[in-house]
């Protein structure tokens, strides 16, 4: 099992490990030695919808719209933006940016993607009408796109977007009359390696070959996405061979396939955190917030659950080796009696009761963790309720959000803070209430000087840090098992044209 410590992790690797756990021999009999022409990936939740302009889970949706899509640009396994629809692209000044298009896209019945297919795209999710995640985004800082030339797409900016190639890789592509005739939700029409053949929301998606798909054909030809969103299901699979690859396997479950699969376990792109609802009167004290923070020997519970060298975060969500932490910024240590302090002071020295929502199956030890949480938090008079819930992620956009929510945010290339809107106050599952973040913020998003921008960033992360909007936790673990017949480079999404046999 590929278990890293903090040393080894960071140089080893930019992003996410590449070298996995050295397993039993190919020529071993048994479930993991051996894969067929479909290849069988399980899903650790149900798909919500396959709609290129929803920016889905990773273990679920992505995982769909990544193979049968197409995007301008996509984002490698070492976090490096890459071209896909997009060849080549340049700044032609702080707003203005040109992308040069490929004219050898082309959807499964051979019909190319044209560049007014592309515009079409992006003047759809500009239009105000637009309730989909990416044309919300989109719309906040581009004003136009426009094809100065046939095979030059060009996009005019409301404000400087440094990192603009990295955030168009999540905005897939289809066409205009695929769109008014279907729905985009359960039907998809793309220019990826893969076309879609069949889906169930609830149990996952059947893919077969693009046969006029631009770039290299992928190792198999077919593909089964199964949803098994328990654990037990997930073991079962990979123990009966029914299943190739699985993500979200706890690591307590590792141990049993190191001699018959290949296991991945490593800190991840992602920062966990619990999200506070600052509209609760207790927590929108920013002592109380502390507290939490001082109240949780975060290395000890990532010790014991995910290895002894596991990290934390270090009081902000920026962290080596994907982004550049913020200078100044350091872990909250654990301290109890600063936090019965700080509780006292606040008022709240008799008890507090709080309840936190954990998305079901959708993180590693999820509930395990939050236990060891809850546990400690007792000890300095803060009682944890813990209500696992597939829902979880529509609860905290909604009118009733819990008071905690165990969750994970990030980006997934390098370079670029646009992501950092996931800890605003307009974000729709956000509820602090810290608009001095989003201020600084904003204002970094502004600037196409990297020295200010840097600047104001490091503020803002001080500011988040001082304020306790969130409490600061580790990077969301990323782990794995597949069939020794596999090789595959471990991300937090599984795009099964990165999926190749063992030996090629």
């Amino acid at each position: 099992m590929t278990n890293w410590s903090r040393r080894s992790f960071l140089a080893a690797a930019a992003v996410l490990p590449a070298v996995v756990a050295a397993c039993g021999s190919l020529s071993d009999p048994g479930p993991g030695s051996t894969v067929g022409d479909t290849l069988r990936i399980s899903l650790s939740r149900s798909i919500k919808t396959i709609n290129p302009y929803s920016v889905g889970s990773p273990d679920a949706d992505r995982a769909v719209q990544g193979a049968v899509y197409s995007a301008l640009t996509r984002t490698g396994a070492d976090g490096s933006t890459q071209p896909e629809i997009a060849t080549s692209w340049r700044e032609v000044d702080e707003l203005t940016w040109q992308f040069t298009l490929r004219q050898d896209a082309a959807f499964p019945d051979g019909t190319p993607l044209t560049s007014q297919d592309i515009l079409w795209n992006f003047d759809h999710l500009l239009d105000p009408a637009d309730t989909t995640q990416s044309g919300s985004k989109l719309r906040a800082f581009v004003s136009a796109v426009s094809l100065p030339q046939s095979e030059v797409l060009q996009f005019s900016l409301r404000e400087p977007a440094t990192d603009l190639p990295g955030r168009l890789s999540l905005i897939y592509l289809t066409t205009a009359a695929f769109a008014a005739n279907n729905n985009l939700d359960t039907a998809a029409w793309g220019t990826g390696p893969y076309r879609l053949d069949d889906i169930d929301l609830e149990n996952g998606a059947q893919l077969s070959l693009n046969p006029h798909y631009f770039g290299p054909a992928p190792a198999f030809p077919e593909v089964a996405f199964s949803v098994l969103a328990s654990e037990a299901a997930r073991v079962a699979g990979l123990q009966s061979g029914e299943i190739d690859l699985a993500l979200t396997i706890e690591p307590s479950n590792l141990p049993q396939f190191a001699d018959s699969h290949r296991t991945v376990l490593a800190p991840g792109p992602r920062a966990h955190t619990l999200a506070i609802n600052e509209s609760h009167p207790a927590l929108a004290d920013p002592r109380v917030r502390r507290a939490l923070n001082y109240g949780i020997d975060k290395q000890a519970i990532v010790s014991s659950i995910f290895g002894k060298d596991f990290p934390i975060l270090p009081g902000q969500v920026l962290f080596g080796p994907y982004q550049d932490p913020a200078a100044g910024v350091g872990a909250y240590p654990y301290d109890p009696e600063q936090a019965k302090a700080l509780l006292a002071e606040s008022g709240h020295g008799g008890g507090l009761s709080l309840e936190v929502s954990i998305p079901a199956g959708s993180y590693v030890a999820g509930e395990t963790v939050v236990q060891a949480i809850a546990q400690q938090l007792a000890a300095i008079g803060v009682t944890l309720r813990l209500t696992p819930e597939a829902d979880s992620f529509d609860r905290q956009a909604g009118p009733n959000p819990p008071d905690l929510a165990y969750i994970a945010w990030t980006t997934e290339y390098k370079g670029g803070y646009q992501w950092l809107d996931y800890y605003t106050t307009t974000f729709s599952m956000s509820n602090t209430t810290d608009i001095g973040f989003d201020t600084l913020l904003t204002r970094a998003l502004a600037t196409g000087d990297p020295t200010t921008q840097r600047d104001l960033i490091d503020r803002a992360m001080r500011r988040y840090h001082d304020e306790a909007d969130t409490v600061f936790l580790w990077p969301a673990p990323l782990t794995a098992v597949h069939s020794a017949a596999l090789n595959w480079t471990p991300r937090v999404v599984v795009w099964p044209q990165e999926v190749t046999r063992a030996g090629t």
